[in-house]
């Protein structure tokens, strides 16, 4: 398999990207990097933006969380969410799924 070069420069932006990686992964994991709440009233969602990229929308009055994205791709639903369209810990019922 051929290296491809990469010059001193490209190397040195690909180390600081990953040692910035690293430490955003550790200082990200213990709070949401984006949150804000949706709409008002009844209809309030409560957005929360997670590492490694991940958007949850929960209903801020119950705590139940609606809908989840892919890990790194906010516009997919996570695969949770694929298996069981109501969401982890529910069971659907006939017709739900």
């Amino acid at each position: 398999m051929a290296v491809e070069y990469m010059s001193p420069i490209h190397a040195s932006k690909l180390a600081l990207l990953h040692r910035a990686a690293t430490f955003a992964e550790c200082h990200a994991l213990n709070k949401p990097l984006f949150e804000k709440n949706m709409g008002s009233g009844r209809q309030r969602l409560l957005l929360r933006m997670q590492w490694p990229l991940a958007l949850s929308v929960f209903d801020p009055s119950t705590g139940e969380l609606l809908v989840q994205s892919a890990e790194g791709d906010i516009y997919q639903l996570s695969p949770e969410f694929l298996r069981n369209p109501l969401g982890p810990g529910h069971t659907p019922t006939r017709g739900q799924a």
